[in-house]
C-alpha cells in the first residue's frame, strides 16, 4: 500500500492511503496514521478516493485514528469516502460515528472548529431509600450535581 501525506495548512495533515485497506495492508497503515495524528496540530483528514477495498481490519484501523484523535481533542475527518468504503461503514452501522466531508477543502473548514472533548462521566451515589412505598432495605440510586463530592 502506498500513504501519500500532505500539508495544505500549518499543522493539518492530510493522509492519502491507495488501494486495499485490509489485514494486509493495515499494520503498515496503522503506524503511519498513529505518527501522524501525534504529529498534527490542528486536524488530520483521512482522504479515502483511492482505497479500492476495504475490511473490517481497514475500519478498525480508521476506528483507531478516531479514538486517538479525540484523545488530543483534534479533529479528525474523513473525505471521499468511495461506495466500497460507504459499504462497510454501513456494514457495521458506524456511517454516522465518523466526521465525512465530501472534499478536502470542506474537510479543512470542519477542522477548523472547536472540537467538544466526550462528557465527563456522571457519578453514581447510592443512599438508603426513605420513601413509604418502597421494599426496607433497598437503595436509591442518583446522578450526583457537577459540584457534589461524596
Amino acid at each position: 500500500m502506498h500513504v501519500a501525506i500532505e500539508s495544505p495548512q500549518p499543522g493539518m495533515t492530510v493522509v492519502r492511503p491507495q488501494g486495499t485497506l485490509d489485514m494486509h495492508s493495515v499494520p503498515a497503515f496503522h503506524q503511519l496514521l498513529e505518527a501522524e495524528v501525534q504529529r498534527a496540530e490542528r486536524g488530520l483528514i483521512v482522504a479515502l478516493a483511492d482505497i479500492t477495498c476495504m475490511d473490517s481490519s481497514g475500519l478498525a484501523v480508521l476506528i483507531e485514528g478516531l479514538k486517538w484523535s479525540r484523545g488530543r481533542a483534534l479533529p479528525y475527518v474523513l473525505t471521499h469516502v468511495t461506495p466500497a468504503v460507504q459499504r462497510v461503514l454501513e456494514l457495521a452501522r458506524l456511517e454516522h460515528l465518523f466526521p465525512i466531508a465530501p472534499s478536502v477543502e470542506e474537510a479543512e473548514r470542519q477542522c477548523t472548529r472547536p472540537v467538544h472533548a466526550p462528557p465527563p462521566p456522571v457519578r453514581q451515589r447510592v443512599t438508603p431509600a426513605t420513601d413509604a412505598d418502597k421494599a426496607p432495605g433497598l437503595l436509591a440510586v442518583g446522578a450526583l450535581d457537577a459540584g457534589e463530592v461524596s
